[in-house]
């Protein structure tokens, strides 16, 4: 595992992305390290400040180029108030950061049909840059993501992956408490570049929210013989 960093990273851009932040940090003699799963750990705390706990948030990018010698792409989810603090961060500003952490994704040998399988929100971010790197290797992804929370990135999703498809969950006739979910017929995804997301009308799930049906999904994928990550 490459060595972890902490420094102080100066912010050089912040750009919104639906209801997260996506903040561009200098990370000289850092980026080249940081692979698709990696993750941030980023302070809050200031003198005015009573939050003591780091943030863990995704690197969705690194760029071991440019002026500053590199740069890592932070998603932000400002749903409370830690990550709140840290997308107001302006341009110039300097946040505590330690980079790389957490074991990245292996790759396959060769080129396959992989299927994406995101539980919503942040959780997209890794898999995005997981999707890019497999599809510049040959191999046909089809990317999934639950609808709730907010799914970061789809559109760069569905612009690195053959298919995509975000997961509803909608009430059935048969129980009002049964999700009915849908997932790719065929592990082959080759011919499948605006492949829909076929009912299962013979799979119900009970839950209260799209993300609980997503072990169903995985489940019936694998025995499908898709080859998933997520």
């Amino acid at each position: 595992m490459p060595p972890v960093a902490h420094w102080g990273a100066k912010v050089l851009a912040r750009r919104r992305s639906g209801r997260y932040a996506v903040l561009t940090v200098a990370a000289g003699g850092v980026a080249d390290r940081c692979r698709a799963g990696h993750f941030a750990s980023v302070s809050v705390a200031g003198q005015d400040s009573s939050m003591l706990l780091r943030r863990q948030v995704w690197i969705a990018n690194s760029s071991a180029s440019g002026r500053d010698g590199g740069a890592l792409e932070l998603v932000i989810d400002s749903a409370e108030p830690g990550g709140r603090r840290v997308a107001a961060l302006e341009p110039g500003s300097v946040v505590d950061l330690m980079a790389p952490l957490g074991r990245p994704f292996s790759h396959p040998r060769e080129p396959v049909g992989v299927v994406m399988v995101a539980g919503g929100g942040v959780a997209a971010a890794p898999l995005i840059r997981l999707a890019a790197d497999l599809g510049a290797r040959g191999c046909r992804v089809t990317f999934l993501a639950a609808a709730h929370p907010e799914p970061f990135g789809m559109l760069d999703a569905k612009r690195v992956s053959t298919a995509t498809a975000v997961i509803q969950a909608s009430w059935t006739s048969e129980s009002p408490n049964s999700w009915r979910i849908g997932i790719p017929s065929t592990p082959n995804m080759s011919h499948t570049a605006n492949i829909k997301v076929k009912p299962a009308v013979d799979q119900t799930r009970t839950g209260t929210r799209p993300r609980s049906v997503l072990g169903s999904v995985t489940a019936r994928l694998k025995h499908s013989g898709h080859v998933i990550h997520g």
